[in-house]
């Protein structure tokens, strides 16, 4: 069977070492194509998700894995109309199609956020963004999963996953808003199993989470990384300031609920238990050491 996996960023590619682990064959489509060797079962091709022409034929399923800048307009200009296609082609050809998904899709009144929790009702910035892909994927004729995980960390990962390049291999992390408050983290190999058991189970509920390891804070997450200096915790008018250089930190600041007080994931049905959080940051760690990034080239 084989998979076409949208996007070629750290999600995607996380989900296509998963499946052909399993003896699964992928396709990788980005619009700038890849040079990326992940193995004789990965084809990369060129294409547009916006372009019903750009999808080829005779896949058994798509893991919807596109991104865009960390701004509400950049998203509403690719994201929508993206996954509107995406979508459309699912339900032509009849096959299942599976979305990765942020925590800050879901209503902001609510510590820990499960399967059942009421979506975001707001309709702007990014948080409106998700809550109206999300409510898009629930009404479509497709058979639609989204699978939700908190902030990213782990082995390959890139700009986007902003906790990890906040942390991971710093001499002096810094943390988003308050370091001492709880706060959920998804291991990016476990979100790539997540992804592909949801795309491999197309008849799973229409939202479910990743699973997650125990909350740490970010002071705690920072000592087990082995960062020599507790981190430097970065205000509101910070990132305010840097927004006047940087339109991306405005959607940090838009979910600062989500680390000014604690955020825990919960509800994962899984039949598998999240990367215990110390082994998963040796993993990272061992994988960005300089001796295994040379040995990777």
């Amino acid at each position: 069977m084989k998979y076409l996996i949208t996007g070629a960023g750290p999600v995607g590619r996380a989900v296509a070492r998963e499946l052909t682990a399993r003896g699964y064959e992928c396709i990788i489509m980005s619009r700038h194509g890849s040079t990326l060797d992940l193995g004789p079962h990965v084809q990369h091709i060129t294409g547009d998700a916006t372009q019903k022409e750009s999808y080829p034929a005779d896949v058994d399923g798509i893991v919807h894995c596109i991104h865009a800048a960390y701004n509400a307009e950049a998203w509403r200009t690719l994201l929508i109309p993206a996954e509107d296609t995406a979508l459309h082609v699912a339900a032509e050809c009849d096959i299942p199609i599976v979305f990765p998904e942020s925590i800050y899709g879901f209503d902001p009144a609510y510590e820990t956020v499960s399967p059942d929790t009421p979506l975001n009702k707001s309709t702007q910035g990014n948080p409106g963004v998700r809550a109206a892909l999300i409510n898009t994927r629930l009404a479509s004729p497709a058979r639609a999963v989204s699978v939700v995980a908190a902030d990213l960390f782990g082995p390959d990962s890139g700009p986007g996953c902003v906790y990890h390049q906040l942390i991971i291999g710093k001499r002096i992390p810094l943390a988003l808003f308050n370091a001492h408050t709880t706060h959920s983290v998804t291991y990016l190999p476990d979100f790539g199993r997540a992804l592909a058991d949801a795309i491999l189970a197309p008849t799973r509920p229409p939202i479910i989470f990743a699973p997650c390891a125990p909350a740490i804070t970010q002071a705690e997450f920072a000592c087990l990384a082995g960062c020599r200096h507790s981190p430097i915790t970065l205000r509101p008018w910070m990132l305010k300031l840097g927004g006047l250089f940087n339109s991306d930190l405005h959607g940090l600041l838009e979910m600062r609920y989500l680390w000014e007080r604690p955020s825990i994931l919960s509800g994962a049905d899984a039949q598998w238990e999240a990367t215990p959080i110390e082994q998963a940051i040796r993993e990272t760690l061992r994988a960005d050491s300089p001796a295994t990034s040379t040995n990777k080239k």
